[in-house]
């Protein structure tokens, strides 16, 4: 058995048919596996966000463990004369297979973003934070890694997440 990221491509995509999340772990389950197999490819395809699995590999039982999306956004800054904003990374959809919750998955998928950020930053362009817009259910998993914002500080809002608690992560500097 192998357990690797990939990200969500049109080879890999089958893998996503079994996909399952926990009914107790959140509200609407079946919206996991409706952004995995019906959203994530064309939101890639579009350029609006990469989806990047983890994938257990071996003995004809190839599966994925938990997959997280991401897409380019920025955090909003209220200065009281202007609003700015200072490039991030998003975490726009973060689901853990059924059966796999607690199990460190999750905060794999974390550190994989902060990862790819780092690596954004280093490589192509300018990358100061990573945000999430947390439902109720999610905080206490996302609260170990980021901080809700103040009342100075936004995200940008779509129909996604337009209910849900914005947070940040401030990006490590390396010297």
């Amino acid at each position: 058995m192998e357990i690797k990221f990939e990200r969500l491509t049109t080879e890999n995509y089958h893998l996503t048919r079994d996909f399952r999340v926990n009914p107790s772990s959140c509200k609407d389950p079946g919206y996991f596996l409706w952004y995995l197999q019906f959203a994530a490819l064309p939101d890639w395809q579009k350029g609006l966000s990469t989806t990047h699995m983890m994938v257990q590999r071996g003995d004809g039982e190839d599966k994925i463990l938990g997959y997280i999306s991401l897409r380019a956004s920025s955090y909003i800054k209220n200065t009281g004369d202007a609003l700015l904003g200072e490039p991030a990374i998003e975490v726009f959809e973060l689901a853990v297979a059924d059966g796999m919750e607690r199990c460190g998955i999750g905060s794999a998928l974390i550190r994989l973003a902060i990862g790819i950020a780092m690596l954004t930053r280093e490589s192509n362009m300018g990358i100061r934070y990573l945000l999430v817009c947390a439902t109720k259910d999610a905080l206490p998993f996302y609260e170990k890694k980021f901080h809700k914002l103040s009342s100075y500080g936004e995200i940008p809002r779509d129909q996604m997440n337009q209910t849900c608690i914005p947070m940040i992560m401030e990006l490590p500097i390396e010297k």
